[in-house]
């Protein structure tokens, strides 16, 4: 039976959370001590340009890595964060050593790892996912009092800011870092300072880069024609013309151009992260919600939230493309969630490991108080990690459906 949409999108309010939280059992999961090495294989662990603690930790159901490399030191939330930072600093070796074909580009001035130390000691940014959700939270598809709704400039004129530093990246910079296997847009300064470096050189064209990482499984691409066929096109299309999709695909879903524009104008999300989001949703053809999931979109701090944010939406994809049809998404607090045309809620978790802590006993219990005031049938945790016994125990007591371990989805169209 599908769920009635006004009922699921308009009214879902949290009831009974205090009631709820004092009624269930207050004991919760002992989190193990962690060593990298127990979700790192070695080529990952250290190498001769960087090097990652033996001890790591655990953090709203991410496992956070300490980071040695020439540019300092850093803390890294995620596995899958960790390994691109370690395909960045990689990168950023083979730049500045300008191993172009085995020659050196003439005119161009090694500026040396010493003078690109923008980590200092252990840089620590707190994590925020969905499991430290604030307690006051009252809906489900509601949102924030922070909406970004309420920050739109008079007169929506988005031409300038991020949009224009985002059109200023270059065809060559698209295929240095295509050749490199990495993100041309990417928040890691060093890497930054080399890719427009060489970018800005008429003899980078066709120069046929080759990233070398340590151990197998790690070789981000071993010429340019395999980094091209595993990069999703986001990376290998200008900003500009990303631009002009996305508003078209926005346009579609009822979202009107000074509304889109906004959200382009994200200096959170590149121009390929956006593009990511965007044609997930477009594939999914929600029929509510995509306003709201939006303005979840835009809560994010900084690119690494905004990443986790976009690899959520791309689980959620891949979820659907399952058969699991999407028939609304719309925002948990500043997270994504969906509801799926079985009745049933959908919510996608970006996660290393899922513990049973306070943090996963407060989502579990405002979900279910959520479920009973919109009437859903239940709700589907998909996870691209493992849950422990304890918390599939407690969560499948509560009568969720735990998906993990799930692959996700690249936002191209389905075959």
């Amino acid at each position: 039976m599908t769920h009635p949409m006004g009922r699921s999108l308009a009214g879902l309010v949290v009831a009974g959370f205090s009631a709820a939280l004092s009624a269930w059992a207050q004991d919760y999961e002992t989190v193990p001590s962690l060593k990298s090495s127990d979700f790192l294989a070695p080529e990952w662990l250290s190498s001769d340009l960087h090097k990652i603690a033996p001890e790591a930790r655990f953090e709203q159901a991410l496992i956070v890595f300490s980071i040695t490399s020439a540019h300092g030191t850093e803390e890294v939330a995620g596995i899958e964060m960790t390994k691109r930072r370690v395909r960045e600093i990689h990168a950023t070796e083979v730049l500045r050593e300008k191993r172009l074909a085995g020659a050196a580009v003439e005119g161009i001035t090694d500026e040396g790892i010493s003078t690109a130390k923008t980590l200092v000691g252990a840089a620590k940014k707190p994590v925020q996912t969905i499991f430290n959700i604030p307690k006051g939270l009252t809906s489900i598809a509601k949102r924030s009092a922070s909406s970004v709704e309420n920050q739109v400039k008079k007169g929506g004129n988005y031409t300038g800011g991020p949009i224009k530093d985002w059109f200023k990246v270059s065809e060559p910079k698209l295929d240095l870092a295509r050749e490199l296997g990495v993100d041309p847009y990417s928040d890691y300064e060093p890497l930054q300072k080399q890719l427009g470096r060489l970018a800005g050189t008429s003899a980078v064209s066709g120069i046929g880069l080759r990233l070398i990482v340590p151990g197998d499984g790690i070789i981000a691409a071993a010429d340019a024609g395999e980094a091209a066929s595993k990069l999703n096109d986001v990376y290998r299309t200008l900003p500009s013309q990303l631009f002009q999709e996305n508003v078209k695909m926005l346009e579609e879903l009822g979202i009107p151009k000074e509304r889109a524009s906004q959200f382009l104008a994200s200096d959170v999300y590149s121009p390929a992260d956006q593009s990511v989001i965007i044609r997930s949703l477009a594939e999914i053809k929600p029929a509510q919600g995509v306003d709201a999931y939006l303005d979840a979109a835009q809560a994010a701090p900084d690119q690494a939230h905004g990443f986790m944010f976009r690899r959520s939406t791309e689980l959620l994809l891949a979820y659907h493309r399952a058969g699991n049809a999407v028939s609304a998404v719309g925002a948990f607090g500043n997270f994504p969630v969906a509801i799926g045309k079985s009745g049933r809620l959908i919510l996608p978790l970006y996660s290393d490991r899922v513990y049973w802590t306070e943090g996963a006993s407060n989502v579990a219990t405002a979900l279910k108080a959520g479920e009973s005031e919109g009437g859903f049938s239940g709700t589907d945790l998909v996870a691209t990690g493992e849950f422990s016994e304890r918390s599939q125990r407690e969560l499948s007591s509560k009568g969720f459906k735990l998906i993990p371990k799930q692959p996700l989805s690249a936002a191209t169209p389905a075959n």
